[in-house]
């Protein structure tokens, strides 16, 4: 091989080095795009999901009250809660077994 086909062969393999590192460093950028994109739409997922279990839980809250409240208009006012404390079962009163 003669020194003008080694340049030669030593610059056609500096081009095909320099094509290759252009090309790794777009696949790495963007396999990172789509690593954030991923990321992104997994947090976005997880937003509307606690959203709608937030939701649901103050659905079943406010349901929850009214259910309450419709009991109580039904008792009537001889009939609700006094507030005073209530009996444990099982219990035997303040005072304990003796």
């Amino acid at each position: 091989m003669s020194a003008e086909q080694a340049r030669y062969a030593a610059d056609e393999a500096r081009r095909h080095r320099d094509e290759i590192l252009v090309l790794a460093e777009r696949l790495r950028r963007e396999a990172e795009q789509r690593r954030a994109s991923a990321e992104q739409d997994r947090r976005a997922t997880a937003d509307h999901f606690e959203t709608d279990t937030r939701q649901a839980i103050r659905e079943e809250l406010e349901i929850s009250a009214e259910m309450q409240r419709s009991a109580n208009a039904l008792r009537g006012p001889s009939e609700a809660p006094t507030g005073k404390r209530r009996k444990q079962p099982g219990g035997t009163g303040r005072g304990g077994t003796r």
